[in-house]
């Protein structure tokens, strides 16, 4: 497992976002949406000259597979654009989150999402991108989505603050997901750092481990007067819990 940083965290022109990953002792950057910037255009050469990389993009749009279709069909598009996005960055993944499905039960929009995605999953496939998937729904019912778009390039990405936060436990989800999990997002809610809240870190590096997790692990911490401080702590916090995971399984 390698271990990334959401650009939201940083707080950092992206300009510069690269090498303060590197000086923080990170492996990859997850940036947090799509612009025609400069480091679209040079980041092949700046990740080689860093040794960073960039892990993934996010795709906030709140529109995808709205019922009206003057809103959807745009929606899709911008989709496709963030794919496109992330190929130009050698990006893997696209996380797209959609929060409106919070149930199976509404299956006009469960038709609605599986024909999208599966039609980004086939510009996605073209390109090597996944879309990782960052849905409210328990481990169960994600899996019952996922094979409903039955694709392998829609997969979960998994965040274990949500889950916690509903009452779940992120271990158990972890090792029910198993290899549909794209990418791991490693936060606490309600303000607080790795190790201080609800969020069993050890337990869910230990469920990575079995499943053979090979991804990386975005770390989030919340918004603090010094956010590199907030990011030292929070990547040390992983670093000593994998090393103690790795410790009992030799």
């Amino acid at each position: 497992m390698k271990i990334g940083v959401a650009e939201e965290s940083l707080r950092q022109p992206r300009a510069s976002l690269l090498e303060c990953a590197r000086a923080l002792g990170f492996d990859g950057v997850e940036l947090s949406g799509i612009d025609d910037d400069p480091i679209a255009r040079v980041t092949i050469a700046a990740q080689q000259a860093v040794g960073v990389c960039v892990v993934s993009v996010v795709c906030h749009e709140h529109d995808f597979g709205a019922a009206d279709v003057t809103r959807r069909g745009p929606a899709r598009e911008r989709v496709v654009r963030a794919v496109k996005y992330a190929d130009r960055l050698g990006a893997g993944i696209v996380l797209l989150p959609i929060h409106v499905l919070t149930t199976l039960d509404d299956f006009s929009m469960i038709a609605r999402l599986e024909e999208d995605l599966r039609y980004i999953a086939q510009r996605g496939e073209a390109l090597g991108v996944v879309i990782g998937c960052l849905v409210p729904l328990a481990a169960a019912e994600t899996l019952q989505f996922l094979d409903t778009v039955d694709s392998d390039f829609v997969l979960c990405y998994y965040d274990v603050a949500q889950a916690a936060h509903a009452g779940r436990d992120p271990a158990a989800e972890i090792r029910h997901l198993g290899s549909r999990i794209c990418q791991v997002r490693l936060r606490e809610e309600d303000g607080r750092l790795l190790g201080e809240g609800r969020v069993d870190l050890g337990g869910c590096l230990r469920a990575l481990a079995e499943i053979q997790f090979p991804g990386y692990l975005i770390l989030a911490p919340p918004p603090t007067p010094d956010p590199m401080d907030a990011l030292r702590r929070d990547l040390d916090a992983v670093r000593r819990a994998l090393a103690r995971v790795q410790a009992v399984r030799v």
